[in-house]
């Protein structure tokens, strides 16, 4: 088959179409992935509409992480609870959909953590590791939803019994 010399030009102009396409797509996946990474580096949770990062700081910008419901009037707390949450596995972290600041008369530093899978955690900053065996507590038992107490006692309590 014989080619002119406008349609040479055609078939070199699709085919320098095609790289770009190709590369585009490929950064769009890795501009995607840099994104996961941020997140699961620096994003910590949401409060007042706003996404705090693990060094404190306040951006607009939003995250599939867990939200602080209500307010911690002692800054020293709400600095703390920060720090605390450092110390919790990343994939444990992105389980907690909503985190309720509840002290009580024994503990001002006490929250209660709502879980995605419907069950909810007690728990204080000074033990805020025991979290990290989330999955491996709950497992035991079978799938039923309560309340986990891990700032006193370490004890299940089912919903509704």
């Amino acid at each position: 088959t014989k080619w002119t010399g406008k349609e040479m030009k055609k078939m070199n102009k699709d085919n320098e179409k095609e790289p770009k396409k190709i590369l585009k797509i490929v950064l769009n996946i890795l501009m995607t992935l840099i994104m996961l990474l941020l997140i699961a580096i620096l994003v910590l949770f949401i409060y007042n509409n706003e996404t705090i990062l693990k060094d404190g700081t306040k951006v607009n910008d939003k995250f599939e992480v867990p939200t602080l419901v209500n307010e911690i009037e002692s800054e020293i707390v709400y600095n703390k609870l920060i720090k605390s949450l450092l110390k919790v596995d990343s994939k444990i972290l992105h389980r907690i959909s909503e985190i309720k600041y509840e002290p009580n008369e024994v503990d001002k530093e006490r929250f209660l953590l709502f879980m995605n899978d419907g069950n909810n955690v007690y728990i204080t900053l000074r033990k805020i590791t025991n979290i990290n065996d989330y999955i491996d507590i709950i497992s035991a038992f079978n799938s039923k939803k309560g309340v986990l107490y891990l700032d006193s006692g370490e004890y299940f309590e089912p919903f509704g019994g």
